[in-house]
């Protein structure tokens, strides 16, 4: 394919697209597979060569139709296309910072994704909490990415024509990450962001357990039932390395699953710790589910 083609070629999808009430920011992932539906190699995960492949192929094709799409649309394109909030603690409040979604290595400006920071407290910003801000970002994208990931592998394999089991507790947990945050947000809610942190560490390790020990959805449920230390002392068994988290989990597991509902609040900086562990183990497992390297060491 050369870039006349490129452009005929998609101009017809889009307006495909547009006639099935395709969302803008969510068409270009629906175009590459109309381009190269037999595509079945690497599109966002960790460790592509991009000059492995030609200008018009895989991952490089992806940037292709991205980059035509906010040359076409401009802000219409860029809708919802963060992939995660992470939180950092700035002069005793909570503050989350966006996680964008980004193609290859691109130098990203951090403290525009950082929400509600305005130019007075930026302006009032210590080097030291600067510092934060760009340490909790760089571990968070890292992190989050390890989902993403996941989620690309699995995406590759069913191109490939040969699909994993689904696995039942993924969707759940990654639902679980995501409220996480909010509760971290506006009217600060720090028992349901411990209670989803949670949430994200236990079903991490059960989607382990069920694809690491073949063991079955019920299986799992009725064995451990929400005793997170006893599963990931099985899951450390079938997947050693997860033993890299045993601080993150003695720190998560202190809390009772009826947090949500206990009149005793849990302190801010309590939460963004918990919230932490939760993304710590779910990343790790994400990484073992994937088979990919760590983005994280």
């Amino acid at each position: 394919m050369d870039k006349h083609i490129f452009l005929e070629k998609i101009q017809v999808i889009d307006e495909e697209l547009a006639k099935k009430e395709m969302p803008i920011h969510a068409r270009a992932f629906h175009a590459f597979p109309l381009f190269t539906p037999d595509y079945n190699g690497p599109l966002l995960g960790y460790g592509i060569d991009y000059n492995s492949f030609g200008e018009y192929d895989g991952p490089n094709l992806l940037k292709k139709i991205n980059s035509w799409y906010k040359q076409v649309y401009g802000v219409r394109f860029n809708a919802p296309t963060d992939r995660g909030k992470v939180p950092v603690t700035l002069k005793q409040e909570i503050y989350l910072i966006r996680i964008p979604l980004v193609y290859g290595a691109p130098k990203v400006d951090i403290l525009p994704l950082v929400n509600g920071l305005t130019h007075a407290m930026t302006r009032s910003l210590s080097t030291p909490e600067l510092d934060e801000i760009q340490q909790r970002f760089i571990e968070g994208y890292s992190l989050v990415y390890e989902f993403e990931d996941l989620f690309s592998q699995l995406d590759a394999e069913k191109r490939n024509g040969s699909p994993r089991k689904a696995n039942p507790f993924l969707d759940s947990a990654i639902r679980d990450k995501d409220t996480a945050a909010d509760c971290l947000e506006g009217a600060v809610d720090t028992n349901g962001a411990v209670f989803h942190s949670q949430q994200l560490a236990e079903k991490m390790l059960k989607a382990v357990l069920f694809h690491t020990a073949e063991m079955s959805e019920e299986a799992i449920r009725k064995k451990y039932n929400h005793r997170i230390l006893d599963i990931y002392k099985d899951a450390c068994i079938h997947a050693n390395h997860v033993v890299q988290v045993n601080s993150e989990i003695n720190n998560i597991a202190k809390y009772k699953m009826d947090i949500r509902y206990t009149s005793s609040v849990v302190e801010k900086s309590e939460a963004v710790k918990a919230y932490w562990s939760g993304l710590r183990i779910g990343g790790l497992c994400a990484t073992v589910l994937s088979g990919q390297d760590r983005r994280i060491v």
